[in-house]
């Protein structure tokens, strides 16, 4: 079923007709921040602004959108950094936007209506509602477990898909709660999504952060962090607050900047919410997006430094199929990249679970591409992005189901992605390296390569697994069909041909060196 159809089904929820679309936004009695384009000169420019904990909106090559306030401004100044003040008052700007934006069909959730239609979804029979956690101001920290058991542990491979770590970011609550709901709607109608639910878990917690979602529903818009009373000023950025990298490159030690990290790593009760539920020993989870707006983007780990992830080739391939399948919907170009690519970054989900558990980790940021209409994405935008982030969520899904190498063992390993050699050649350019595409002529996998029998690998593409290959014997190797492969599988025997071979080689030269040399003396 395609997933565009999924936009007649989901206007038929009353409790979420009753949302909201435009809320009123407060004034703040202190001086606005302003709203600013700064123009870096370097990658190392770029990193410069975020390490002084501005609020990053979007980094497109070497041009940022921020908002800062005065004494921050003041700083890029003193450091020579070139800004161009776009509008006086972030937070007017944003009210002009949303006045333009007209009323359409789907809303945003508040709070309040999320939790319902979150419990609404229990009538299916394949969903169940758990309580994670409690915020800092004492509101419930939701999840939803979609499966054919919903209220047993079965221990089958699990996804994990949160939202709405950063509070003003409120398309990332709609995606992953209209994924549970496209789940819950097809399930027994498409035969992919039955059998996504019948062999697995998808867990969806759709608001990390209710009091910071509040606080920009009713107050502040452009609200980013939790409630945290710092003293002089509110909140902890919750995507610093993670273990891995935290208190490094990206974040901030200053409370009442938009990156402020917290007193040390899991200082929050939301971030010590999706710790203790993601270590859970009776969730098997394999892979991992966490939802975010915007710039379209599909970022893995690391975030923290430069340097490449232990599975950074299965990451980068798996987040470019993504890549494909969402731009497949509606044409939208979400671009597929590591994390530090843009700016470093510490203590970031993805990073911390990829950390623990060496699951696939992504972040998807969300619509928009642009600055405009930035965090204020209009409510007719909701289920268009809803729909072209379902296939690549389906996708991931169904990786971590498939047990293809028979080993009885399901996980994202046996799709081929995991076992490709990043230090082999990508000869046919399909990004698919070896030992996984046997189009690729080189030195370790191709026509009149040795066979290893012990890998369930065609090692030597002629079509046969190993259980099938006449060449496996019960060394668990091929008989040799290069000289390199004689030395392993032939022995000794193999060993004095190759020294026989050598010598035919090296002795004429021997001689013709001797010859030369007494000639030079005469």
């Amino acid at each position: 079923m395609s997933v565009r159809c999924v936009c007649a089904r989901v206007l038929l929820s009353a409790v979420f007709l009753v949302g909201v679309s435009l809320f009123p936004l407060t004034a703040s009695a202190q001086e606005p921040n302003r709203l600013v384009e700064i123009q870096a000169v370097s990658k190392k420019q770029v990193q410069q602004v975020a390490d002084m904990g501005i609020d990053i909106w979007q980094v497109d090559g070497l041009r940022v959108v921020a908002q800062a306030s005065l004494e921050e401004l003041s700083a890029l100044k003193n450091a020579g950094i070139s800004f161009l003040v776009k509008a006086e008052d972030a937070e007017d700007y944003v009210r002009e936007l949303v006045s333009k934006q007209v009323l359409a069909d789907a809303v945003y959730h508040t709070y309040a209506t999320l939790n319902a239609d979150l419990v609404a979804l229990e009538a299916s029979g394949i969903a169940k509602v758990y309580n994670i956690g409690s915020s800092i101001e004492g509101r419930e920290i939701l999840a939803v477990r979609i499966s054919d058991n919903p209220g047993v542990d079965e221990g089958e491979p699990a996804v994990f898909l949160p939202g709405c770590h950063h509070a003003r970011e409120w398309i990332s609550v709609e995606v992953p709660y209209y994924i549970a709901k496209y789940l819950v709607d097809n399930y027994g109608i498409d035969p992919e999504v039955t059998a996504l639910v019948d062999n697995g878990e998808i867990w969806v917690v759709p608001m990390v952060n209710p009091d910071g979602h509040q606080y920009s529903v009713d107050t502040n818009r452009l609200w980013r962090k939790n409630r945290r009373n710092n003293g002089t000023s509110y909140g902890v950025d919750l995507n610093r607050n993670y273990a891995k990298g935290w208190g490094g490159a990206g974040s901030s030690s200053v409370p009442s900047s938009d990156t402020y990290r917290g007193t040390a790593p899991f200082s929050e009760p939301e971030s010590q919410a999706v710790r203790d539920f993601f270590l859970n020993p009776n969730y098997n989870f394999k892979a991992v997006i966490t939802y975010h707006s915007y710039s379209q983007l599909i970022l893995w780990p690391w975030g923290y430094t430069g340097l490449e992830a232990p599975d950074s080739y299965k990451l980068r391939f798996i987040g470019e199929q993504m890549e494909s399948l969402i731009e497949a919907v509606h044409g939208q170009d979400y671009t597929a990249q590591k994390s530090s690519e843009l700016y470093l970054a510490s203590g970031t989900t993805d990073d911390w679970t990829y950390d623990v558990s060496g699951i696939p980790s992504y972040t998807i940021e969300l619509r928009p591409l642009s600055g405009i209409p930035g965090f204020t994405l209009p409510p007719a935008e909701i289920l268009p992005t809803v729909e072209e982030n379902i296939p690549a969520a389906l996708y991931l899904i169904g990786l971590t189901q498939k047990d293809e190498d028979g080993d009885g063992v399901v996980d994202i390993e046996d799709n081929c992605i995991g076992g490709t050699n990043p230090t082999q050649v990508d000869a046919d350019g399909d990004r698919v390296g070896p030992p996984c595409d046997c189009d690729d002529q080189n030195y370790d996998v191709g026509p009149g390569r040795a066979e290893n029998c012990t890998n369930g690998i065609d090692d030597d593409c002629d079509t046969l697994v190993d259980s099938a290959d006449p060449d496996c014997g019960s060394s668990g190797w091929a008989l040799a069909r290069s000289a390199e492969a004689s030395l392993v599988a032939g022995g000794n025997s193999g060993t004095a041909d190759m020294l026989n071979a050598l010598s035919l080689l090296v002795l004429p030269g021997i001689f013709l060196v001797m010859w030369w040399m007494r000639n030079r003396r005469s």
